[in-house]
């Protein structure tokens, strides 16, 4: 009203607008102004969610091409001129700032994820001496290079917590295809299989591209002891194999592993197992395993594996946790349960998990006629033919083959038996998406290729019993289960990928970006980082994955590896307990930096939805607690946009999205007109009156 008495001059009372209006109408004016300004305005919940941006100069592309054209193998040298600062005649880094503290690389302008669980900072990472020394803005500071990595997250070298690089370290010394992920440490001799001298085997090995950690496998020791005998042990043969390995735990073990279904191993029983724990429980080391009856009986082997580590007083960890075929599907929810049981019992019992629906055994030597009656259609992937009428169909499944073609699943998987004369290999996806991801979401989840490094064979045979989880186990979490399905947020994959590893290893100086650990980091483009390799062609390096670090020294540039082989032999310390969880040693070892820079794109903030930071990290308790729950107001990629209230306010009512400084102006002028409107305005009515 008072508005249109302005304008139009109508009104009982003109004398009364004419005193007031000037002041008034300033007021109006601004406080239009205002907010119209404040709804097209950065907010302060914008900053939380601002994504990463894509790769700089398109440069994704330009990684893919040089994995493709590097294949055959590494390049010497390795380092590139991307976003690295030149020097001057004297060797001063010509971009740095004022003189400041000296880095040998200081990386620069990354959203580092730093492993904790919380959300991306944009810092400056400066390294010197293998370690990290500085996190923060190191505008001042000068550098032998400058790595700009601006639009690129910057995280941890993700540790490999179910390897098998022990298996091919002689063809492979630079694990190109780890490195390739942004692995940069490797957990070996798994499933029972490693050397049995670990002393020895540790003092010969060549200089390696990842940090290389080792688990003594009892499958290898019973072999060297028993031979195939089946049966219990006896005590002498049990004094035999408990020496092996203690002495492998005085080497530098950081534990034991089975590999139950397997034999010789699976021969022994739980009696012999705990028995061979004691050394384990005396050094401070854990046991990992493939659990026994995993394809008939999980639960019965599940609780084996509790029961065994339960009396023997030592960590569990469950080797690539898993549901396989269709009867034990609906199993995953009590096997779960009987995990986290344990676990609110104060037992430290943790697992791993790779992101594939086949393990190694549905992809190896398996054939149609052996598993069409056995399997539903849509398990079953036709992976290669000769029969020209069946190579049409060679990477799909029979049940989308055969709604292409309009066939019965079953009549079309013998009409193509009787076409190829011979039996058809096929790929079995054993496992299911849905409990794959319920196992992703555990916050005491670990990622384990459970592959060997691998080179790049010219031969289609023996790249053909290649799993592609030896190329593409990391990158795929980042962009199918990041990214493209939202299962968990991009903070939260970090840290299943690195803090928590590195907490159960006990590694108290790897896992994190921050001071005084070492420099293991991958910088990556969360926007495009995938997985390329598949079933058909498993061969293929992923892209997104920019640079690799391995102690200070970058092995992976733009997709050219640099022949370094900077990895380190980490045996575990005498007396230093594995199993543990982050929040045990972070108070300790790790002061989250203050506002190294600002926040965007990360995982969940602070409260309720992510714990402390410094001290739960997001580790939560229970399947849908802490860093591994995509909060809500998240985005599609599961990246944080502020507080969940805020983000459903400015969505709905986006005007009220001021800024501070908005605000404050406008109660500036709101005080000014009042008074304005008291002396000039209901001053002059009254002498008027």
């Amino acid at each position: 009203m008072i508005i249109f008495t302005a304008v139009t001059g109508r009104g009982k009372s003109p004398m009364l607008w004419r005193k007031f209006l000037p002041p008034f109408e300033t007021l109006i004016v601004l406080l239009l102004a205002s907010v119209l300004f404040s709804a097209s305005a950065v907010s302060p919940s914008d900053l939380l969610s601002r994504p990463v941006s894509g790769v700089r100069n398109g440069s994704t592309n330009d990684v893919s091409r040089a994995f493709a054209a590097n294949e055959s193998g590494v390049v010497e040298g390795g380092v590139t001129d991307r976003g690295v600062s030149g020097q001057g005649e004297n060797g001063d880094d010509t971009s740095a700032g004022s003189p400041g503290e000296y880095y040998d690389l200081i990386i620069k302008g990354g959203t580092v994820i730093d492993g904790t669980g919380r959300p991306g900072m944009i810092s400056d990472v400066g390294i010197r001496d293998g370690k990290i020394r500085a996190v923060g803005n190191l505008a001042q500071a000068r550098a032998g290079r400058m790595l700009d990595v601006a639009g690129l997250a910057v995280a941890p070298g993700f540790i490999d917590a179910h390897a098998h690089l022990n298996q091919t370290y002689r063809e492979v010394p630079g694990a190109t295809s780890a490195l390739a992920q942004g692995i940069t440490t490797t957990v070996n001799g798994n499933d029972g299989t490693s050397p049995l001298d670990i002393a020895a085997h540790l003092a010969s090995l060549p200089p390696l591209g990842v940090n290389y950690i080792i688990l003594i496998g009892q499958g290898k020791i019973r072999q060297s002891v028993m031979g195939w005998e089946k049966g219990p042990a006896s005590p002498a043969q049990m004094e035999t194999m408990k020496a092996h390995v203690r002495r492998a735990m005085e080497a530098g073990a950081f534990g034991m592993t089975t590999a139950l279904e397997y034999y010789p191993g699976g021969y022994a029983q739980a009696e012999e197992l705990t028995a061979l724990l004691e050394p384990v429980r005396e050094a401070g080391g854990f046991y990992a395993t493939h659990i026994r009856y995993e394809r008939n009986d999980p639960l019965n082997g599940l609780s084996e594996a509790l029961a065994i580590t339960a009396k023997a007083g030592v960590p569990l960890l469950v080797s690539h946790l898993k549901m396989v075929y269709p009867a034990n599907w609906p199993l995953l929810p009590e096997a779960l349960g009987m995990l986290r049981k344990a676990r609110d019992a104060g037992r430290l019992v943790a697992a791993n998990v790779y992101p594939y629906l086949a393990p190694d055994y549905g992809m190896m030597g398996v054939f149609l006629s052996e598993v069409l009656d056995e399997l539903p259609p849509g398990r079953i992937l036709i992976k290669s033919a000769s029969s020209a009428a069946v190579q049409p169909y060679v990477g799909e499944t029979l049940e989308a083959a055969a709604l292409r073609s309009g066939e019965d699943p079953m009549l079309m998987g013998r009409r193509l038996l009787a076409a190829e004369g011979q039996d058809l290999p096929v790929v079995t996806l054993l496992a299911r998406e849905q409990d794959l991801e319920r196992i992703l979401r555990e916050p005491y989840m670990m990622i384990g290729s459970d592959a060997a490094p691998r080179p790049i064979y010219a031969g289609s045979e023996k790249a053909s019993t290649i799993h592609p989880r030896a190329f593409g186990t990391f990158p795929r979490i980042l962009g199918r289960y990041v990214r493209e399905r939202g299962t968990l947020d991009l903070a939260a994959a970090v840290r299943m990928m690195t803090a928590v590893p590195a907490a159960w290893l006990g590694l108290h100086d790897r896992g994190l970006i921050a001071e005084d650990f070492w420099a293991d980091l991958v910088v990556f483009d969360p926007q495009v980082v995938t997985d390329r390799s598949t079933w058909l062609n498993p061969q293929l390096y992923p892209q997104g994955i920019e640079f690799v670090l391995v102690n200070g020294k970058p092995a992976v540039e733009r997709g050219r590896f640099a022949d370094l082989k900077a990895g380190m032999i980490l045996r575990r310390a005498q007396g230093s307990p594995t199993g543990l969880e982050p929040e045990a040693w972070w108070p300790e070892r790790f002061n989250p930096p203050v506002e190294p820079g600002s926040p965007v794109n990360g995982g969940p903030g602070g409260g309720s939805e992510s714990g402390d930071g410094a001290g739960k990290g997001g580790a939560g308790s229970g399947a849908e607690t802490g860093a591994n729950r995509t909060p809500a107001g998240s985005d599609a990629d599961g990246d944080s946009s502020g507080s969940p209230a805020s983000s459903a306010l400015s969505t709905r009512l986006p005007w009220l999205r001021l800024t501070t400084g908005t605000i404050l102006i406008l109660l500036a002028l709101a005080a000014f007109s009042a008074s304005r409107l008291y002396t000039r305005g209901w001053k002059s009515v009254r002498k008027e009156d």
